[in-house]
């Protein structure tokens, strides 16, 4: 049996015992410096700013194919203008690339399944591991967190947590 389909049957099991929610928050940073952009995965039921020491910072990206760490976003729903701008349903496509050990790759699709839109498919294995939806949580408190501010993308149900993901291959 290929060592894909062992981990995607693997994957399988561990979805049907535990599952975990988070959110996916585009940021900016409010002074100059580099990056100036990136993502970040919180706990859907936290509601204060990140620590960025454990916290990771993904780097918006055009490809993170391979072995590419970070997040690429299509569609006019990816990017927060200075209202906070770009509505969430407009994401035409979500990748994250947030770990090679273990493979943490996932690609929201807006259209998914026909009639499941908003599913999430492992890289390299279409099968669909977790359901996502466009996030309108008030995330007005995440507007004032020291040198970034965060809007709420996506909130994603799956059998990692946010706290797993933020684990792994720390820093870019």
């Amino acid at each position: 049996m290929k060592p894909h389909l062992n981990f995607a049957m693997m994957v399988i099991l561990i979805a049907q015992l535990v599952s975990g929610s988070f959110d996916i928050y585009y940021l900016k940073r409010n002074t100059k410096g580099s990056p100036t952009e990136g993502w970040q995965v919180l706990d859907a039921s936290q509601k204060s700013c990140p620590d960025l020491h454990t916290t990771r910072l993904f780097p918006k990206r055009r490809d993170v194919s391979g072995n590419k760490i970070g997040v690429r976003c299509d569609g006019k729903g990816c990017w927060s203008g200075a209202a906070g701008g770009g509505d969430p349903s407009d994401i035409d496509i979500l990748e994250m690339h947030f770990s090679n050990t273990p493979q943490l790759h996932w690609t929201i699709y807006r259209l998914g399944h026909p009639g499941e839109p908003w599913t999430m498919f492992a890289a390299g294995t279409g099968l669909a591991v977790g359901k996502c939806t466009p996030s309108y949580e008030d995330d007005s408190w995440f507007q004032n967190c020291g040198e970034w501010s965060g809007h709420a993308r996506m909130r994603c149900s799956m059998y990692f947590s946010a706290d797993f993901i933020n684990s792994h291959d720390r820093g870019w």
